[in-house]
């Protein structure tokens, strides 16, 4: 899976690009499979693709469940359940703390991937591994990441996060995975100012590499990770993004030291997305909000894409956003490091994905409605508009969409 979107605020805009719709259709019409006929979760809230094989997460019934699945039939391969036991993780439960997203991330190779999810182990005897507090009782819990097998479930490796006695209230949120660095960050769910913390573990055995107080983390590419530093701490970690004002900070992403920051630039900024060694920064100076590419690892300013509504990329070479007032679609393209500007409306204006220069358009609060999804190309050409649902995640093999406002899914085949 490879796709990121993000809502972001129009302004300059150049190179107007007007051609004859060249792109075919990406998805089969037809579905392999949905709920109905493979229901490994009833309502699915996340996605995501690897292989031949797809992570989805969601409610049931009994709570929150994960489940590993085969991509093209929807079989499951495995699953485990809120608070159910880690297999080999002595005694650790799946903690997802409130409705933290993502629940999971995935990394590795499709043939030997991991799927990374928070934990919550505790020092005393119970049947679920969740042990109820006494009334002034001291915390004897530790929360961290469990790196589980993609093939069976099984746990590869635990990275302690919160140690033993200072988990409390305290929750963790899964961030990014970077080449070889997974970010996580913590907070107290008291809206405790000092409880904010972003830190980095190491991929291939959970090892802490560093921590950095008071700041929430973003993104990792191109050996850079992009946290954001509140203008008030206490605001931020209350109100949580994107209530709170921030800056954008780029730390050496293997030893966590300051590369560069934006503060001298702007008054508020904030990472959204990333597209290969480049990154999508929200921005505002002077009352003016603005949306702009920067190199990863320098900061310097690559391009700027006016005020959109919402941009996304397919995380590798193509950044697309939609400007809100002329509902026209701006256009990134890595290699030519060009700004393009549809000659035509689009709509929806919202995007939900971004795959193979085809950009996906729906409007999320109607996901029932065919009548509000498209696939349009770089110069707004309309190649479908008549899609299964909201695109959730896609692939050179696969596509999942929502088709319901209550979270049911279909699955289909994507054209090579």
């Amino acid at each position: 899976m490879a796709f990121l979107v993000a809502a972001c605020g129009g302004g300059p805009v150049e190179n107007t690009i007007d051609e004859a719709p060249s792109l075919a259709p990406l998805v089969q019409e037809r579905a392999l499979w949905d709920v109905t006929s493979a229901p490994a979760i009833g309502t699915v809230g996340e996605a995501s693709l690897i292989g031949d094989t797809a992570v989805i997460s969601g409610n049931e019934r009994d709570g929150f469940r994960l489940a590993v699945v085969d991509a093209a039939t929807g079989m499951p391969h495995w699953g485990i359940g809120y608070l159910d036991p880690l297999p080999g993780g002595g005694g650790a439960v799946y903690f997802r703390p409130g409705n933290a997203e993502p629940g999971f991330l995935v990394a590795g190779p499709p043939e030997d991937f991991l799927v990374l999810v928070p934990y919550y182990r505790d020092d005393c005897e119970h049947p679920t591994g969740w042990c109820p507090r006494e009334d002034g009782e001291p915390y004897r819990a530790e929360e961290g990441v469990a790196a589980l097998s993609g093939k069976d479930g099984s746990v590869r490796w635990m990275g302690p996060v919160v140690p033993f006695g200072e988990a409390g209230d305290t929750a963790i949120a899964l961030r990014d995975v970077g080449e070889n660095l997974l970010l996580v960050e913590t907070r107290d769910m008291n809206a405790t100012p000092g409880s904010l913390h972003t830190v980095a573990l190491r991929l291939s055995d959970g090892q802490e590499l560093w921590r950095h107080p008071g700041v929430e983390g973003r993104i990792s590419t191109a050996g850079t990770v992009l946290v954001r530093r509140p203008t008030d701490l206490a605001e931020a970690v209350l109100l949580g993004h994107p209530f709170a004002d921030g800056t954008v900070t780029g730390l050496d992403a293997a030893s966590g030291h300051r590369r560069w920051d934006l503060q001298e630039r702007f008054s508020n900024s904030d990472a959204e997305l990333v597209a290969g060694d480049l990154v999508v920064v929200r921005t505002s100076r002077d009352g003016a909000e603005s949306t702009r590419v920067l190199d990863a690892a320098s900061g310097r300013e690559v391009a700027h894409l006016g005020n959109p509504l919402t941009c996304g990329s397919d995380t590798r070479s193509l950044i697309a956003c939609v400007d809100p007032l002329d509902h026209t679609l701006s256009t990134f393209q890595i290699d030519d490091r060009e700004v393009r500007v549809s000659g035509r409306e689009v709509r929806p204006i919202s995007i939900s994905g971004v795959w193979r220069g085809r950009v996906f358009l729906s409007d999320a609060f109607t996901v029932g409605d065919p009548a509000r999804r498209a696939v349009v190309d770089r110069s707004g050409n309309v190649l479908a508009d008549r899609l299964p649902g909201h695109l959730l995640a896609i692939s050179d093999r696969y596509a999942i969409f929502r088709t319901t406002d209550d979270g049911n899914i279909s699955v289909h085949a994507v054209t090579p």
